[in-house]
């Protein structure tokens, strides 16, 4: 049960981040219909330093596995509901929300690993980092 629970804190915690980060600087940056290239590569950078210094606590506290396992799971789950959200909310006149999954969809393996790779990394730095740790 406390693995399901630190798996929903670090979930939610990523989902309001960036739910926050689209409304507060994405929605006020450039004109309407630009690709706010320069906001989508701060939050790609936000989303993996968020995975690599958490999963460095993680990692530092119970250990490397328990702590790939658990943003594994984070990281399939954040990339599954980041599609299905973004596609509800930008679904229009032009595209249903169906569409846009189905569109959208081969960016759920890129959103993964842009989460899992860099707390991967984090969790065998902060395991490495633990007292009694051979390295």
């Amino acid at each position: 049960m406390r693995y399901v629970l630190k798996v929903l804190i670090r979930l939610a915690s990523l989902a309001i981040g960036l739910v926050a980060y689209m409304e507060l600087i994405v929605s006020n940056w450039g004109e309407k219909g630009d690709a706010n290239i320069g906001a989508g590569l701060l939050a790609f950078l936000a989303l993996a330093l968020v995975g690599l210094f958490w999963a460095v606590y993680d990692g530092h506290q119970v250990g490397a596995l328990p702590a790939v396992v658990c943003w594994g799971v984070v990281s399939a789950l954040f990339s599954q509901g980041w599609l299905v959200l973004r596609a509800f909310s930008e679904a229009d006149e032009s595209m249903s929300a169906g569409e846009l999954m189905r569109a959208d969809a081969p960016l759920i393996p890129f959103t993964f690993m842009l989460v899992f790779i860099p707390a991967v990394l984090g969790a065998v730095i902060g395991h490495a980092t633990r007292r009694g740790t051979v390295a």
